[in-house]
């Protein structure tokens, strides 16, 4: 399976990570998923790690998943042991929130993969945390995630490209196609230079600097990179 520009409904790479501390495990019954959590990420800044692109929606917003598949093939044989059991055990709909922790079966597939609630409106929206691909689901596709799940980190984090901030300009047309084809399917080495929370979902977001194939991404992309005016260039 491979990641598509643009396109978030695509589990991509397979690829692992390391954990630290557990942040909040808790679970009692299945009215409490709100309060479950995956051990945090091991990440800091100025931290350089091996990674794939999982998910790729443009120099702003995109997925990394770890080089290593070792535990991520761990986490999936255990998903789909439990979400293909004969136990019917269903969520309930009241309990579900965004940021609420589930198993979801991704329908292009009929895999079952970690997942966490984006929205709940008329369809569910859910991000796979081990890809960072995001699909909408039902109900009848969801399934309690087990403490032995919670104990793995999730296996990708959202990044966006270091030393652009969107108050201060904008991407041309080209830059999707472009940042696209610099990262699908290769190698790559990530620098975590800031963290921000991200607006959309209840996680980090890190802003890094790629490497691929002794290419600064970052340089590289200025070329797609339009910066806004400055008062003084437009005259206030």
């Amino acid at each position: 399976m491979c990641c598509s520009a643009g396109d978030s409904a695509h589990l991509g790479r397979q690829s692992p990570s390391s954990g630290s501390l557990p942040s909040q495990i808790e679970r009692s019954d299945r009215e409490h998923n709100t309060l479950l959590q995956f051990w945090k990420l091991d990440i800091f800044l100025g931290q350089t790690l091996d990674v794939y692109a999982s998910s790729i929606a443009g120099p702003g917003y995109f997925w990394c998943q770890y080089a290593n598949s070792e535990e991520l093939a761990e986490i999936s044989k255990v998903c789909q042991l439990i979400g293909n059991s004969e136990h019917k055990d269903t969520v309930l709909m009241s309990t579900l929130s965004p940021g609420s922790l589930c198993l979801a079966l991704f329908a292009e597939d009929e895999q079952w993969y970690r997942a966490q609630i984006v929205s709940k409106m008329d369809v569910i929206s859910v991000v796979f945390v081990d890809y960072g691909n995001e699909s909408e689901t039902d109900l009848k596709s969801l399934k309690s995630v087990s403490p032995q799940l919670l104990e793995h980190p999730p296996q990708a984090f959202l990044c966006s490209l270091a030393e652009f901030e969107n108050s201060e300009g904008s991407w041309d047309d080209n830059a999707l196609d472009g940042f696209y084809e610099l990262l699908a399917d290769k190698p790559l080495k990530v620098t975590v230079q800031d963290m921000d929370n991200n607006n959309k979902l209840p996680i980090p977001q890190y802003q890094v600097k790629v490497e691929c194939e002794e290419l600064i991404v970052n340089d590289f992309m200025k070329t797609c990179w339009r910066s806004s005016p400055t008062e003084s260039q437009s005259g206030l």
